[in-house]
């Protein structure tokens, strides 16, 4: 449904670009970049760049971490996109779903009233999820073999879905915090219908993404599923730089996994790091050497 689905979707090209203050690294030198609503920073080295963006990550401020992270030209065409997609009105069944959704969340009582929904089906989502957390493992197996990927991909995955297969559905008192959570954030958003969706500029936009953002995070946190923790984890050391290019590595446990140590490239452009994609130290831990340095 598009327009259900315009903040989420926004939020997600956003992380993928993917980072204003750091307290992680106080001795980085940063300046302040005039950017509208959000604030950014300009970090000083790649290491202080990649902390930057895991302390936007963990404390929920998606809109500083594009604002950090995007390059120009990135920022440029979110925003673009953005301009198109407040052209195109709704379709009449997309915008009553929509309205029907969020009348729901943020109407008076919305809490008791979802639970008492919700509160019957409870023992089945559990049921559920356990086979979905089992089947998992079993489905990527091929796709992580098929793909190159290193050998401690499938571990991943599996402790993943060891995580998932814990998580207390069932749990009642789980589902109403889940649920008071998700409704406060739905009130704050205050988006109501498709006409309130495209009177947002890009700024008011990634606003309201970080305040869904920040819900999210906080519903999974309530399940045992604490991203923060796994971003605040990250460890980083710079192996190289080279004119305006640097080699990193990247050292993260999650959920009380093994470390795991993943490379992370950056290339310097008018002062500011940005992430390199198709770099060639990842590819070459996935077994690829058909990227070629610029």
């Amino acid at each position: 449904m598009r327009t259900a689905t315009s903040l989420t979707a926004l939020g997600l090209v956003l992380v993928a670009c993917g980072g204003g203050e750091s307290s992680a690294d106080p001795s980085s030198s940063s300046i302040g970049v005039s950017t509208g609503r959000p604030t950014a920073t300009v970090e000083a080295t790649p290491e202080a760049t990649v902390i930057a963006a895991l302390d936007h990550l963990a404390n929920h401020r998606i809109s500083a971490l594009v604002y950090t992270m995007a390059k120009p030209e990135e920022l440029a065409e979110m925003k673009s996109k953005w301009a198109e997609m407040r052209k195109e009105p709704p379709s009449a069944a997309e915008d009553a779903q929509f309205k029907e959704v969020m009348s729901r969340l943020t109407a008076k009582g919305a809490e008791e009233a979802l639970f008492a929904e919700i509160q019957p089906h409870l023992a089945e989502a559990q049921q559920q999820l356990g086979m979905m957390a089992g089947m998992a493992p079993m489905m990527a197996a091929g796709a992580i073999q098929d793909s190159g990927a290193p050998e401690d991909a499938l571990m991943m995955v599996e402790t993943l879905g060891q995580k998932f297969a814990q998580m207390n559905i069932a749990s009642e008192d789980n589902a109403k915090k889940a649920i008071s959570i998700l409704c406060k954030a739905a009130r704050e958003i205050d988006v109501a219908d498709g006409a309130a969706m495209q009177k947002l500029g890009f700024d008011e936009a990634l606003g309201k993404v970080d305040v869904a953002y920040a819900a999210v995070m906080d519903v999974l946190e309530i399940y045992g599923i604490d991203l923060s923790s796994t971003f605040n984890s990250v460890e980083i050391e710079t192996l190289s730089t080279k004119g305006d290019r640097a080699e990193l590595e990247l050292t993260f446990s999650m959920f009380g996994m093994e470390p795991q140590t993943v490379p992370f490239e950056m290339e310097r452009i008018d002062g500011r790091w940005y992430g390199v994609e198709n770099a060639p130290a990842a590819q070459a831990e996935m077994g690829d050497d058909s990227w070629t340095a610029r």
